[in-house]
C-alpha cells in the first residue's frame, strides 16, 4: 500500500470498553454539579443512588458498571478534551460544556461532535467504513462475522477434551455454507484458510487457563467448558483478524488498532452515530451482520446524503451519510415494511411478529440505519392512526418468550416517544 493511501496513525490504540454514548453527557453533568470528576466519585454516587447510571441494553438493565468502565470514561473525556486534569482530579472544560449544551438542544450535533473526536483520536470510524466497502463492493460493504449454526447445541465438555476434531470442522463448513446460501458475498475469506485460523484460535483458547479466576469457581465449573462458546469466540477472532488486520498496514504503524474485543465496541458506537447497521441475531444467517449506511464521494448536493466534512478519505473524498427524507422515501419504506412483514407472517403464521426482525430486514434491503428506520416507523404509525396511508399498523410492547433467548436479549430496542415496542401487525385498509 502506498503511503498516500494510508490513514492517519491513531493517537491511541484501543478504545474505551463502553458503548452508550450518553455516558459522556451524564459524566459532564456530574462534573459541573460536583466541581470535579474521578472514577471513584462515580462509584460513590452509585452507592448513594444506584439509578444514576441505569441503562437499557436490549432487554437488559445495566445497573452497575465496573470501576474500569469509569476509568475508561474519564480517559476518553480527557482524550476528547472535555475535561482537563487538575491535580488528582478532572474538571470540565469549555468544550465539555459545549457538548452538554448540544445534548440538551440538538442531539444530532452532540453525536457529530463525538464522531469528530473519535475520528481524531482513533481513526477507526472513517477507516472501518472504507474497509467494509473494500471487502464487499458489490454487496455495498455487507459483511458477516460468523457464529456456529443455530442448530448446533453441544453439551459441555471436560477441560481435558479441548482438542480440535472433525465435528468442529464440519460445523465451521456448514456455517459458511449457510452464509453463502443466504447472503452471497458477505464472507470474503477463503473457507479453508479461515478454518485453519479458527482451529488455531480454538486450540490456543484450550491451552489457556486463568487459574486465579477459576479458583473462585466451584469444582464442576473448573472442569467443564462450553464448546459452542469457545468456537464462537474462535470464529469471531479469526474472522476479524483476517478481515481487518491485513498485512497492507493501513495506518503506517506496526500495530493495527482493531481487535475482536474493540470491534465489538465499535459496532454499537458507529450504529448509534448512524454510520452502520449491525445485528447479532438475523434469522437466516449465523453470526453478526453489518453493513455501512454511508459512502465516500465528492462533496455534492445530492439528495438524501449528508456530507460529514470532518471525515476525509486519503483519496480526499468525504464521507456521506445516507439520510433520506420522509417525503422522498415514504413510498419505498412503506412498501418494504409491508412486504417484509407479510413474508414473516406467511412463514410463522402469527399476526404479531418480531418488530426487531422487521427492522433488521428493512434496514438491510434499503441500506438505512436503525435511527432512520425508527424515525420513519413513528411517522408511519401515526399516519396509520390518522388513516393517511393505506396500511393499518399496530404495535405492542409485549415480549414473547422466543425473543428473550441468547443474543436476542441484547438486540437494540425500537422506541417511539420513549416507549419500547417489540411486536408489530400490519393490514391494509379496505377503503384505501
Amino acid at each position: 500500500m502506498k503511503e498516500s493511501e494510508k490513514w492517519n496513525k491513531p493517537t491511541k490504540i484501543g478504545v474505551a470498553l463502553f458503548t452508550d454514548l450518553t455516558l459522556f453527557y451524564d459524566a459532564i453533568n456530574i462534573g459541573l454539579k460536583k466541581g470535579y470528576l474521578t472514577a471513584h466519585l462515580f462509584k460513590e454516587l452509585i452507592e448513594e443512588d444506584e439509578t444514576i447510571f441505569y441503562r437499557v441494553k436490549g432487554l437488559k438493565y445495566i445497573k452497575d458498571y465496573k470501576k474500569t468502565a469509569f476509568e475508561h470514561l474519564i480517559q476518553e473525556l480527557y482524550l476528547f478534551n472535555f475535561v482537563q486534569k487538575k491535580g488528582q482530579r478532572y474538571v470540565v472544560t469549555e468544550e465539555g460544556k459545549t457538548l452538554m449544551k448540544l445534548y440538551l438542544q440538538n442531539s444530532n450535533e452532540y453525536y457529530l461532535l463525538l464522531l469528530r473526536k473519535m475520528q481524531e483520536v482513533y481513526t477507526i470510524p472513517g477507516w472501518l467504513i472504507d474497509r467494509l466497502w473494500e471487502l464487499n463492493p458489490k454487496g455495498q460493504g455487507q459483511i458477516v462475522i460468523p457464529a456456529p449454526i443455530k442448530s448446533w447445541k453441544p453439551c459441555s465438555l471436560r477441560w481435558e477434551d479441548k482438542e480440535w476434531n472433525d465435528n468442529l470442522g464440519n460445523i465451521c463448513e456448514k456455517t459458511i455454507e449457510k452464509i453463502h446460501e443466504n447472503l452471497a458475498g458477505s464472507f470474503p475469506i477463503d473457507k479453508k484458510e479461515w478454518v485453519i485460523e479458527v482451529k488455531k484460535v480454538y486450540e490456543h483458547q484450550g491451552e489457556q487457563r486463568n487459574t486465579q479466576k477459576n479458583a473462585k469457581s466451584n469444582k464442576n465449573n473448573l472442569q467443564m467448558f462450553s464448546p459452542r462458546k469457545r468456537l464462537t469466540l474462535a470464529m469471531k477472532k479469526a474472522t476479524i483478524d483476517l478481515l481487518f488486520n491485513s498485512k497492507d498496514n493501513h495506518f503506517g504503524s506496526s500495530r493495527e488498532p482493531l481487535n475482536s474485543r474493540s470491534f465489538m465496541v465499535w459496532c454499537p458506537r458507529l450504529e448509534t452515530l448512524g454510520l452502520l447497521f449491525y445485528s447479532d441475531y438475523y434469522s437466516s444467517i449465523p453470526g453478526r451482520l453489518l453493513f455501512p449506511t454511508c459512502v465516500y464521494r465528492e462533496v455534492s448536493e445530492k439528495t438524501n446524503f449528508e456530507a460529514l466534512s470532518d471525515i476525509q478519505h486519503p483519496n480526499e473524498k468525504f464521507l456521506h451519510l445516507f439520510k433520506p427524507t420522509w417525503e422522498s422515501f415514504k413510498t419505498l419504506y412503506l412498501e418494504n415494511l409491508h412486504e417484509v412483514y407479510q413474508r414473516i407472517y406467511n412463514r410463522e403464521g402469527i399476526i404479531y411478529v418480531s418488530l426487531q426482525d422487521i427492522r433488521d430486514e428493512v434496514c438491510r434491503l434499503l441500506r438505512i440505519n436503525s435511527n432512520t428506520f425508527e424515525d420513519f416507523l413513528e411517522k408511519s404509525y401515526y399516519a396509520s392512526i390518522h388513516r393517511e396511508i393505506h396500511l393499518a399498523i399496530s404495535l405492542e410492547t409485549d415480549i414473547r418468550e422466543d425473543q428473550k433467548g441468547g443474543s436476542q436479549m441484547l438486540r437494540r430496542g425500537i422506541f417511539i416517544r420513549k416507549v419500547m415496542y417489540s411486536l408489530i401487525a400490519i393490514t391494509i385498509f379496505q377503503n384505501k
